[in-house]
């Protein structure tokens, strides 16, 4: 699975692996994170780049107004029968359906590694978010065995390589670290 290719079976999989115990990466620290990034910067909307099925929209604090954005329409279709409540828009890291400078807060998880121009993606995450407005990247850790081995086809790129594309954007990086397998850029809109 890449970024120009997310057919059924991608998305099934997608689903399987999101869906199963095996997720608990996620459950242990990833969501309770993700939790504490929007409390601790005030955040009030947030978009969720690459959504997914959906099931972040219920790991964030309660009073966040929350949209998913997903350019699958399998796990779109996923997201809406699981979530109805909560909205969700089909577009992508490269075309995000949203007006420019409206978003408090973006975060992504699992997506930046799948993405080929990263340049083109981390513009499009500053176009919209307002000025001095909160991104949070999940992303694979290129030092990390588990993805080195992957059958998927992914971008492991640099810290510089990340850092660079981000200031070129006007997002300037304010904490970088670990999660187990992933790695996280957090920081700001100049």
């Amino acid at each position: 699975m890449d970024d120009r290719h997310f057919d059924k079976k991608s998305a099934d999989d997608w689903i399987a692996t999101i869906e199963s115990e095996s997720a608990n990466i996620r459950e242990q620290d990833i969501y309770p994170y993700i939790k504490r990034w929007i409390w601790d910067n005030d955040i009030t909307n947030v978009v969720d780049l690459g959504c997914g099925q959906g099931i972040c929209s219920t790991k964030i604090p309660v009073d966040t107004l929350y949209t998913g954005i997903e350019p699958s329409p399998y796990l779109l279709k996923r997201a809406h029968d699981l979530y109805p409540s909560e909205k969700f828009l089909h577009g992508s890291a490269y075309r995000i359906p949203l007006e420019s400078g409206t978003v408090e807060g973006v975060f992504s998880i699992a997506v930046w590694h799948l993405l080929s121009d990263i340049h083109k993606a981390t513009s499009e995450l500053a176009r919209i978010l307002k000025p001095g407005g909160h991104y949070l990247i999940i992303m694979a850790d290129p030092n990390d065995e588990v993805w080195k081995k992957s059958q998927d086809r992914l971008y492991l790129r640099s810290e510089n390589e990340i850092g660079d594309s981000l200031n070129q954007a006007g997002l300037r990086p304010t904490k970088i670290g670990a999660i187990r397998s992933f790695w996280y850029f957090e920081g700001r809109k100049n």
